[in-house]
């Protein structure tokens, strides 16, 4: 029973709104008509200068990100 919960979950977690902020892709657009489906993979690669500050120090890092997304679609209505 602990299993079935667990799985629900990160089933959960994972199709959540917080979890579309994860990435500088942008939030999912749908583009299927009612009955296609769509399997797919989208690949991200971004650089990023971040300036941290406070108690009088300053920091800029350069950070580069490679991500890598699978994804399943399935149309259930028209639009």
């Amino acid at each position: 029973m602990e299993k079935k919960v667990i799985v629900v979950l990160l089933v959960f977690a994972f199709c959540s709104v917080p979890s579309f902020g994860l990435s500088l892709m942008g939030p999912p657009k749908a583009g299927l008509e009612q009955g296609q489906h769509r399997i797919g993979v989208d690949y991200s690669y971004s650089e990023t200068k971040l300036e941290f500050s406070g108690s009088g120090i300053t920091a800029t890092e350069e950070i580069e990100t490679n991500m890598l997304f699978a994804n399943l679609g399935y149309g259930i209505t028209e639009q």
